[in-house]
């Protein structure tokens, strides 16, 4: 009897090792195929592939809970996903997969032990967490701007503007300076919110310097939040415009950089609406 329950807990931890072994692998294979999407040309083709892949990670994360390339992806896949192509469209959807991809980042932060007891550790926060701890920030800040009705997601922006200026300390030009249009989207807000309208600025500026300038998402979030909180039509126009006249200059982010494009063009065309 011992003999038979020796054999079983055996092949038991065997399969449970193959199957870990097994969603790495995929992990892996997973994270290498990511920039394909980001290179998509076609939003649509885009649009249709992407959020099954993100639900296939999410699945994998049912054998490996703690794989850590699998958490960053499904939290960055969820928030990109609703960035993107929803929160424009359907406010409901958007909210619950900034919500679904926070939840992720969250994990991954906690296994990093960045956080502990919902608190973050400040001091944990190492140069080879930046990707782990920007995709936190940007679910966290989708999540918090659908969600400006509710004081418990409010309360969280002061966290969130620590966050951000930890990344921009230790990694500044992370993903084409996008620390910096996070917070300068933050800080859109007026003084009696609690914002800085002049700070917002300079970080927009900031996050248009070299490489930033080609990554059209970051003018997007300029004319959104900043030009729009300071009712500034001509750079609002100014910028939208820009993002349209520009060429694609980073191929490993035509799907953003068009994404840009499309919503730049239906923001020009409600102008009048919004000014």
């Amino acid at each position: 009897m011992k003999k038979t329950f020796l054999i079983l807990s055996v092949s038991l931890t065997c399969a449970c090792s193959f199957k870990q072994v097994a969603v790495k692998s995929m992990a892996a294979i997973m994270t290498d195929a990511m920039p394909v999407y980001l290179q998509e040309e076609d939003i649509q083709t885009a649009k249709e592939t992407m959020l099954p892949a993100v639900k296939m990670s999410e699945s994998f994360l049912e054998s490996d809970p703690d794989n850590q390339k699998l958490l960053e992806l499904t939290a960055k896949g969820y928030c990109g996903y609703s960035f993107a192509f929803l929160e424009d469209k359907d406010n409901k959807r958007s909210g619950a997969m900034y919500k679904k991809g926070l939840t992720y980042s969250t994990r991954l932060l906690e296994n990093k032990n960045i956080i502990a007891e919902k608190k973050i550790n400040f001091n944990n926060i190492k140069f080879k967490d930046t990707p782990a701890v920007f995709w936190h920030a940007f679910c966290l800040a989708g999540f918090v701007k659908l969600n400006l009705n509710d004081p418990s997601a409010l309360s969280r922006i002061s966290g969130l503007e620590k966050i951000i200026e930890t990344l921009i300390e230790i990694n500044p030009s992370y993903y084409y300076n996008a620390s910096y249009a996070l917070k300068g989207a933050i800080l859109a807000r007026s003084n009696i919110l609690g914002g800085n309208l002049q700070q917002s600025k300079h970080s927009f500026e900031m996050s248009l310097k070299g490489e930033g300038a080609k990554f059209k998402i970051n003018k997007l979030l300029y004319a959104k939040t900043y030009a729009q909180a300071v009712l500034d039509r001509e750079l609002f126009e100014k910028l939208l415009n820009e993002i349209l006249d520009a060429p694609l200059q980073l191929p490993q982010e035509n799907m953003l950089n068009i994404v840009a494009e499309q919503k730049a063009q239906k923001l020009l065309g409600e102008i009048d609406e919004i000014f």
